[in-house]
């Protein structure tokens, strides 16, 4: 056992958690991110077969791979003083195991449990993993739901067995039967894996039955008075019906279970996935049944007098939870029902959650949102309330942060670095403004909408039938690292609150919301400190988001006064990092609806892929990443890794083969955009200084001899694009701090420290990388009125060749200087041929492969090897596919 206070790396164990076979585990705290985590420590008898140590780290990084929800996050792993340890995301809860010794789980929650199982085996099995191992002692309940544990790490164990050699899973199961009953996990395993055969996922589908018949009868589907008569039940007997066990429980259900207990595996469920959603479905159609069957005795007269209002209660509360609606009916009558329902996403589809949140219309009756289809391509849906499917509307392709018309009829929303609005039932969009990075719009009753264009744009209003922009709060003196967002109006509408992050409005002004008039002439008041999403709800009530929660109070939009007691909404509502919003939406009567969830949205992962797109596995679990660069060796990867909260970043460079990453800067400034020499013994970057946000040009050797070193002091905000290959000149961006659109390039000698201006035209050149010969450089330049790829000779500059025809940002060069690549408006990674002659003859663009990409200006942060065939992609990660939205009508606090 090791003692509390001993370190393992950056780990202090803090108290022990438990034991198993395979070692014990330890609540730890991590000193350099200041959490608590779980580590868990391989035995000795382990350890100390080679074997048994290369299988795992190799599955550990298999598994660290498995971001998911309903999976216990694995951070890292380690070995230290001849201790093998893995770190783990620390859960709060208790196992199902210890559930189950209460006796059996209501329907509702085992089909809900179930599902999300399900749900977290598919994307083990997906990425390869088995588990071998799902018992209810390796399921922990949480405040967010199950949570699979010791994923894919029993195969270690297992490694020094002979062939065909029957053991029991090398974790200790915490016995629920009486004394003489075999204790482990026999009573799980399929027939297959007592045969000695290997196990595939179709072994967990049986695991994951054996569960579902514990939870849902509270006996296990296989007993033995000893090993003997264990393996004989499993092999010869079938377990007694859940309708005798169970009487409760839907046929479907019993259904399920019977099928994936089939001793053939080919007659089982062959997909998790499958078998999840049928554990969905079978709730909701086991809801409306009884729901239902409820009303019907309702009318038949079956309950009287007093009970009457409790079964009709009942009767809807049941319907809303399995999807069905119950609002206009209420509002008819005028009587206030608090009702929660579930709103699923489309099929084939996630609710996107690097798109801004969802809204609910003015009346309450409509949900508009961003879908997410399984290439990450999005577009804006509506579900109406009284109709059990969403619908797509046409003509949103790239949609992103949906806002309703007064009247409903129309949807105003942010794509391609464009404000547009489009009627509700599709038909041809309208530009209504161009914008940077948006950050929220809101419509008024007067005919105008206000929205936040991004960095350098502020607050803008325009009129919401098309027309000029005007500006309404002037973002270069409110804001320097984030703009002004999610403008909200109040009933007077002359008045309006919206976020600031690192304001300036004031000196010593802080993070939070402001209130302000549309006319100026007072100064923004901050209202709420520390808060990044608010939404008002008539006659006076605010919610936003804080530190993870939903919160509400009073406030008297007259006299901008907040008073009386702050109520939780919800405890867990998703935040996106990226925009600076919270997944939530309000109506003018009050209706809330949200995302739940205890983690920060937003992140986005480092993901490997060929040239057709395909995955090829994930370089370092998500966080927010920016600006990856491959080592011209392609062993190393440099990249900007921000905290998610307070947006400052910090260098790390990853090694690509063991997929362990280091982080190299630590001071509290904003270090970012990372550049190689050209012999990677050097790495360049951007360190954000001063209260205006200049950027300083740093760089340092990488062989532990060097100190980190200042280039380059200066009144701007400079980045470091790219090194010449002889190492002599730096490639900079340099644009006006805050300021996102508007930049131009520069050549910074390394030997002298001196900077000159690059010979930009009219456009602009707002990026740019040097091709591997250094005899040209690719720049984006917007001279043609919108981002497009050019080349142009290097150093000099002058004439300029066009290489994309559609738009394009983001360039990287082949090492052999035959081939570019750029990112389309239409989510394209794109491939254009090159040859260098006295005039370059450029090839005609072609499409590699779509994916969404975190953008940002004219950057799209994505890389690729010397050879062309494989790509570093900084890829938003996509929502849980089973993540609902949660529906609350009729909330009011408890006053």
């Amino acid at each position: 056992m090791l003692a509390a206070g001993t370190t393992l790396g950056p780990y202090k164990i803090l108290a022990p958690l438990g034991a198993g076979g395979m070692g014990e585990v330890y609540r730890a705290h991590d000193s350099r991110l200041g959490r608590d985590v779980a580590i868990k420590v391989l035995a000795q008898h382990l350890a100390t077969t080679p074997e048994v140590r290369a299988r795992f780290e190799r599955e550990a990084r298999t598994i660290s791979q498995l971001n998911h929800p309903h999976i216990c996050a694995l951070y890292d792993v380690g070995h230290q003083d001849g201790i093998d340890f893995l770190v783990m995301e620390l859960l709060e809860g208790e196992t199902l195991a210890h559930r189950l010794e209460k006796g059996a789980l209501p329907v509702a929650e085992v089909l809900t449990l179930g599902a999300q199982i399900a749900d977290a085996l598919d994307r083990a099995h997906r990425a390869g993993v088995v588990h071998r191992d799902l018992k209810p002692g390796n399921v922990m309940l949480t405040k967010s739901g199950a949570k699979l544990m010791d994923f894919g790490l029993a195969r270690t164990a297992s490694v020094a067995a002979a062939p065909g050699a029957l053991t029991e899973s090398p974790t200790v199961s915490r016995p629920l039967t009486k004394e003489g009953t075999i204790v482990g996990t026999f009573q799980y395993m399929a027939p297959e894996q007592l045969e000695g055969k290997e196990a595939d996922a179709r072994s967990d589908i049986w695991a994951l039955s054996c569960v579902l018949y514990e939870m849902a009868s509270g006996r296990r589907a296989f007993e033995g008075a000893s090993q003997a008569s264990l393996i004989g039940a499993i092999m010869n007997a079938a377990p007694r019906p859940l309708s005798e066990m169970a009487p409760m429980s839907p046929p479907e259900l019993d259904r399920l279970v019977r099928q994936c207990l089939a001793r053939d595996p080919d007659d089982r469920w062959q997909s998790a996935r499958d078998l999840g959603r049928e554990l969905a479905a079978t709730g909701l159609e086991t809801g409306t049944r009884r729901a239902s069957e409820r009303g019907a005795a309702v009318r038949r007269g079956a309950f009287a007098g007093a009970r009457v209002p409790w079964a009709l209660s009942v009767a809807l509360l049941a319907l809303l939870i399995a999807g069905g609606v119950w609002h206009a009916r209420t509002r008819a009558t005028g009587h206030a029902r608090h009702v929660v329902s579930t709103i699923l996403p489309p099929r084939g589809y996630a609710f996107s959650i690097g798109s801004g949140p969802m809204a609910l219309s003015p009346d309450g009756d409509q949900i508009a949102f961003v879908g997410e289809d399984s290439l990450g391509a999005t577009s804006l849906w509506v579900r109406s309330l009284d109709s059990a499917e969403p619908r797509m509307v046409p003509g949103t392709s790239g949609g992103q942060m949906p806002f309703w018309s007064p009247d409903g009829r129309d949807l105003g929303y942010f794509a391609n670095g464009q404000l547009r609005r489009i009627g509700v039932s599709g038909g041809s969009a309208q530009v209504l403004a161009q914008t940077g990075l948006p950050n929220g719009g809101v419509w008024s009753r007067d005919g105008f909408i206000l929205f936040a264009g991004g960095q350098g744009m502020g607050i803008q209003r325009v009129p919401a039938a098309g027309g000029e922009c005007t500006s309404v709060l002037d973002s270069a003196r409110t804001v320097t690292a984030k703009a002004p967002s999610w403008p909200v109006l109040l009933p007077d509408g002359q008045h309006y609150l919206f976020a600031a992050f690192v304001s300036q409005l004031v000196e010593g002004a802080q993070d939070g919301v402001y209130a302000a008039a549309l006319d100026g002439r007072t100064p923004p008041r901050l209202l709420l400190p520390g808060v990044t999403a608010v939404q008002y709800a008539p006659p006076g009530r605010l919610f936003f988001w804080r530190e993870g929660a939903l919160w509400e109070q009073p406030f008297d939009a007259g006299s901008m006064k907040l008073s009386g007691a702050v109520v939780q909404v919800v405890n867990e509502v998703m935040f996106d990092s990226w925009f600076g919003g919270a997944f939530f939406s309000v109506s003018p009567s009050g209706d809330v609806v949200y995302l739940r969830g205890s983690a920060s949205a937003g992140l986005a992962e480092l993901a490997w892929v060929d040239r057709a797109g395909h995955d090829l596995g994930r370089l370092a679990p998500p966080a927010n990443y920016y600006s990856p660069r491959i080592s011209h060796d392609g062993r190393k990867v440099a990249v900007d890794r921000s905290d998610p909260v307070s947006g400052e970043g910090d260098i790390w460079i990853f090694d690509v083969a063991r997929k362990l990453g280091d982080r190299i800067t630590s001071n509290p400034l904003n270090e970012s955009v990372p550049a190689w020499a050209p012999d990677d013994s050097h790495l360049y970057w951007m360190s954000a200084v001063g209260a205006q946000g200049m950027g300083d040009i740093h760089a340092r050797r990488l062989d532990g001899t060097g100190v980190e070193e200042t280039l380059l002091h200066g009144d701007r905000r400079r980045f470091p694009m790219d090194v010449s290959p002889d190492g002599r000149t730096l490639l900079v961006q340099s644009r006006r701090a805050g300021v996102l659109t508007q930049g131009s390039l520069e050549l910074l000698s390394l030997p002298d420290r001196k900077l000159s201006p690059w010979p930009s035209t009219s456009g602009g050149e707002y990026y740019g990388r040097i091709s591997p010969d250094g005899q040209w450089i690719a720049v984006v330049s917007r001279e043609t009125g919108q981002d497009e790829i050019f080349v142009e000779r290097f150093p000099r500059g002058g004439e300029k060749w066009r290489v994309s025809t559609a738009g394009g940002i983001g360039v990287a060069w082949r090492a052999d200087g035959r081939e570019l690549f750029y990112y389309s408006p239409d989510h394209q990674v794109m491939s254009v041929s090159f040859r260098a002659q006295p005039v370059p003859e450029i090839g005609v663009p072609a499409p590699l492969f779509h994916t969404q990409l975190r953008t940002y200006g004219s950057a799209a942060f994505f890389d690729v090897t010397a050879g062309g065939q494989r790509f570093l992609l900084v890829r938003p990660v996509r929502a849980d596919a089973g993540a609902a939205l949660t529906l609350e009508q009729g909330w009011n606090p408890p006053r």
